[in-house]
């Protein structure tokens, strides 16, 4: 049998998204070819207004380019990334030129509830009802993408970066707590601040932060790659916030933290609880105050802290990687094969 072939198609910005996809199937043997539509874009005003509006020759172009090497590769599947440039009409071409290629749409930011944003998604949504498989980040979008019509509509949990997140040799703890994360106007500033006013030692790392009220002593600029991923692990706890705007239930650092071995301190979720099981996977918190006992508990039980990391990171590191997301990708297109939705 051939391989598997397979297109990403994405901006290919963040090695988190498409990089970690493409190497979780080449695991697997898919031979995969990157679609970068970043690389049509420059600095000019024109190419960033037909960025932001999706309309324009650029924008023609990169269909008409993706569609022209579809027809040369005929791949099993393209996988969209987050496709805000692509209209649904395209995936009638598609499968004009290939109709055995498996149509294969995501997105992890929340469109359903950005109703004042509907030009900035409404691609997106008109390739709901035309792709083969709709993945989405959170249950809630479920029901969300089916509204629009979607045939098939399956979860994509977040995952850590296999050979980047995970633990790897021993790194000295030198920061008792850590945030890593944007400002969101949601309270979680006074959380901070709470423990700020309480002696306990933070970083906060990332960006609009100045607009927030903490002292700039604690905000560091974001880092990326390896520097991030040694941040999380030169720290003994780790909070995770989650964004209200997007109405999320975790966060992928609530996977990317344990995978690094870390403390993994984040608020309630009934979802994350699925995942990772209360005080013995990691643990959480729903006040300020009750945030500020539990680092205070765990700051000093390092025994108790650390059998909870390395629990954390066990369960992380066996089902929720890149490669396990491959894997299920794949899977589900085996599922297709057999069982293809009735027209």
């Amino acid at each position: 049998m051939y391989p598997i072939r397979g297109i990403i198609a994405g901006d290919w910005k963040w090695e988190i998204y498409e990089k970690a996809l493409s190497e979780g199937f080449a695991h697997f043997g898919v031979e995969v070819h990157p679609f970068n539509t970043s690389s049509y874009f420059t600095s000019r005003l024109t190419d960033r207004l037909q960025h932001k509006t999706r309309c324009g020759p650029l924008i023609r172009k990169i269909s008409a380019d993706l569609m022209t090497i579809t027809g040369f590769l005929k791949p099993d599947f393209i996988f969209f990334q987050r496709p805000v440039l692509f209209p649904g009409n395209l995936i009638k071409k598609i499968k004009l030129i290939n109709n055995s290629t498996k149509v294969l749409v995501f997105h992890n930011d929340n469109p359903f509830i950005h109703n004042l944003k509907y030009l900035r998604y409404r691609n997106y949504f008109s390739m709901l009802p035309l792709a083969d498989i709709v993945y989405v980040y959170r249950p809630a979008n479920i029901d969300q993408a089916k509204q629009y019509n979607a045939k098939s509509v399956n979860l994509l949990l977040p995952y850590y970066y296999s050979g980047l997140h995970d633990i790897s040799g021993t790194t000295p703890k030198k920061t008792d707590v850590i945030f890593i994360g944007h400002f969101e106007d949601d309270g979680r500033d006074m959380v901070l601040n709470h423990l700020i006013n309480n002696n306990i030692e933070l970083k906060i790392i990332g960006t609009g932060w100045e607009k927030s009220l903490i002292e700039k002593k604690y905000i560091y600029p974001p880092q990326y790659g390896g520097k991030y991923v040694n941040l999380i692990k030169q720290s003994k706890i780790a909070i995770a916030f989650y964004s209200k705007l997007n109405r999320d239930v975790y966060t992928r650092r609530c996977f990317e933290i344990p995978a690094a071995g870390t403390f993994l301190l984040t608020e309630e979720s009934i979802e994350l609880e699925k995942i990772l099981a209360k005080d013995i996977d990691c643990s959480y918190f729903n006040t300020k105050e009750d945030l500020l006992k539990k680092i205070q508990y765990y700051l000093k039980n390092e025994i108790k802290r650390k059998e909870i990391a390395k629990n954390g990171n066990a369960k992380i590191i066996h089902y929720h990687s890149n490669i396990n997301r491959a894997e299920q990708i794949l899977n589900d297109l085996a599922m297709l094969e057999k069982n293809p939705p009735e027209t």
